[in-house]
C-alpha cells in the first residue's frame, strides 16, 4: 500500500514536471511569435514609410514638372512630347514625363476622317472600322438615332450591355472601353493616341506620340520613327544654361491657356515604385495658374 502511494505521488511530479515543461514550450513558442510578429510589423512600418516618401517624392516632381512647363524662360522649360526626363527630389531618382494633350485625337472633336484613320492604324479590317467609328459618333451624338453601322440604346440592351450610349462627349478616355466592339486588346492599342483634353480638331505633330503620327495621311511607320528621332536631337537637360531650344519644348511666345497636359512621375528605389499622374489645363488666372483635370 506504501508503494502505491509512493507511485501515485511520484507520477503527479511526473506528470507536474511535463506540464511545466509544455508552459514553457508554449511561452518560448508564443515570444518568439511576438518578437516575429514585432519584426514583421516593423518590417511594414519601415516599407510603409519608405512608399509614403517614394509618393511625396513623385508628387514633388509632378509640381516641379508643372513649373517647367509654365516657366516663361525658353532655356528652362520642359519637352512636353512624352520624352523621360530624369530629375532628383531630396535623394529620390524621378523619371518624369509631360504629354501636350494637343498632340493626341480628342475623341469629341475629331472628325469622321480623323477617327477612320485612328481605327485604320491597328490594322482592323475595314467593315470592322466602319462600325466603330459610327459607333464612336453615336456615343458622343445627343440624339438616340445611328449612323450606317453604329449602335444605339437598342442595340446596347440586345448585346446584354450593363450601358448605354452616353449621347453626350466622352468624360474619360476609359468611357471608350464602353463602346460596343471596343475590346480591351483594341483598347490597349488606341489608348495612347487618345484623350478628351485637348478640345480641337486637329492635333500637334511636334508632340504627337508615336501612335498619333500613324493617323497622318502618308506618314509611314519609317516616317514617325525618324520624326519621333528627331526630336531627341539636340537634347539637353530641362535645367540647362544652353540657348538651344530643342523640339518638344513650346516657344514661350505662344499662348498655354486652355492647352493640357499630363503628367506622370515615377520614383524607385530598391524594389520599391510608385508613380503619381496628373492632367492639368493651363489657365490665364495669375491667382489660380493651371487646374487639375485628372489625378491618379
Amino acid at each position: 500500500m506504501l508503494d502505491s502511494a509512493r507511485y501515485h505521488r511520484s507520477g503527479r511530479k511526473g506528470f507536474a514536471l511535463v506540464s511545466v515543461l509544455w508552459g514553457l514550450v508554449i511561452l518560448s513558442l508564443i515570444a518568439a511569435g511576438m518578437l516575429r510578429l514585432r519584426e514583421t510589423a516593423s518590417h511594414l512600418e519601415h516599407n510603409a514609410r519608405h512608399r509614403a516618401e517614394l509618393a511625396l517624392a513623385a508628387q514633388s516632381g509632378i509640381n516641379r514638372a508643372i513649373l517647367g512647363i509654365l516657366d516663361t524662360r525658353a532655356d528652362k522649360r520642359w519637352r512636353v512630347d512624352n520624352v523621360p526626363i530624369q530629375f532628383t527630389f531630396n535623394g529620390v531618382p524621378l523619371t518624369i514625363s509631360i504629354q501636350d494633350e494637343s498632340g493626341k485625337i480628342d475623341l469629341n472633336a475629331a472628325d469622321k476622317d480623323v477617327l477612320t484613320r485612328l481605327f485604320r492604324s491597328t490594322d482592323l479590317k475595314s467593315d470592322e472600322i466602319s462600325a466603330l467609328v459610327d459607333r464612336v459618333l453615336d456615343w458622343r451624338e445627343s440624339n438616340d438615332l445611328k449612323h450606317l453601322n453604329g449602335a444605339n440604346t437598342e442595340d446596347y440592351r440586345a448585346s446584354n450591355a450593363a450601358h448605354r450610349p452616353r449621347h453626350g462627349p466622352f468624360q474619360s478616355v476609359n468611357e471608350l472601353k464602353l463602346v460596343l466592339g471596343i475590346t480591351p486588346d483594341l483598347f490597349r492599342r488606341l489608348e495612347p493616341a487618345v484623350t478628351v483634353y485637348s478640345q480641337r480638331q486637329q492635333i500637334n505633330r511636334e508632340t504627337a506620340p508615336f501612335e498619333v503620327l500613324l493617323t497622318i495621311p502618308g506618314m509611314t511607320r519609317e516616317s514617325a520613327e525618324k520624326l519621333i528621332k528627331d526630336r531627341l536631337n539636340p537634347t539637353r537637360s530641362p535645367d540647362s544654361s544652353s540657348p538651344q531650344l530643342p523640339r518638344g519644348i513650346i516657344d514661350p511666345a505662344l499662348p498655354l491657356a486652355g492647352r493640357s497636359f499630363t503628367i506622370k512621375a515615377t520614383g524607385k528605389a530598391g524594389q520599391q515604385e510608385v508613380s503619381s499622374e496628373e492632367t492639368i489645363r493651363v489657365t490665364s488666372s495669375a491667382s489660380r495658374p493651371f487646374m487639375v483635370l485628372m489625378w491618379k
